[in-house]
C-alpha cells in the first residue's frame, strides 16, 4: 500500500515553522509554538510531567516506572529568556529539544534530554503543541448566562 511520506524536519533551517496539514496562523502552525533560545545558562522554563495516555495523572511514583509521559510548561520565569518569546505560556507541551521528538519517552529519558538542552549548546531549538482542549470537562452555561460563575446573567428584554 501507499506509505505516508515522514513529516519536514521541525522546524527546518532552525527556526522556522514547518508547513502544518491543518489550518495555518500568519506565523506558522495553528496550535504549534517554535523557539530559539540562544543566551547561555537557565531556560527560564518550568515543566511538569504527566501520564501520556492519562495527563491528569502526575503523580511522580506512577509516571516514573517507565510509560510515556507527557511534558507540560508549569512555569515561564519573570526576566527570563523564555519570557521574552510571549507565546511560551504555561499550559503547552513539549514535543522536541534540539531536533529531538521526546513523544514516547520516558520520565528518565525526557528528563535527561531536557537536562542535556540546559546545560548545552544554544542556540536551542524547542517545539511545543497547546493542550488539546478537553472537551469532556466543558460546561454550557444556561441560554442568557455567561460561563463565568462570577458575571450576572445577560439583560433579558422586558416582553419576555
Amino acid at each position: 500500500g501507499w506509505a505516508r511520506p515522514p513529516p519536514p524536519p521541525f522546524p527546518p533551517g532552525g527556526g522556522e515553522p514547518y508547513l502544518c496539514e491543518d489550518a495555518q496562523t500568519s506565523d506558522g502552525c495553528a496550535g504549534r509554538v517554535s523557539v530559539t533560545l540562544t543566551a547561555p545558562g537557565p531556560l527560564g522554563l518550568g515543566f511538569g510531567f504527566g501520564d501520556a495516555a492519562d495527563p491528569e495523572n502526575v503523580d511522580a511514583s506512577a509516571v516514573g516506572d517507565g510509560r510515556p509521559v507527557r511534558v507540560s510548561v508549569t512555569e515561564v520565569r519573570r526576566g527570563s529568556q523564555a519570557e521574552a518569546h510571549p507565546r511560551l505560556v504555561v499550559g503547552l507541551v513539549l514535543t522536541r529539544v534540539a531536533g529531538v521528538s521526546i513523544g514516547g519517552m520516558s520520565l528518565a529519558e525526557a528528563d535527561e534530554v531536557l537536562g542535556r538542552a540546559v546545560g548545552g549548546a544554544r542556540p536551542l531549538a524547542l517545539g511545543f503543541e497547546q493542550r488539546p482542549l478537553d472537551l469532556t470537562r466543558l460546561r454550557l452555561a444556561p441560554s442568557g448566562e455567561t460561563a463565568d460563575a462570577g458575571a450576572q446573567p445577560a439583560a433579558r428584554r422586558a416582553s419576555e
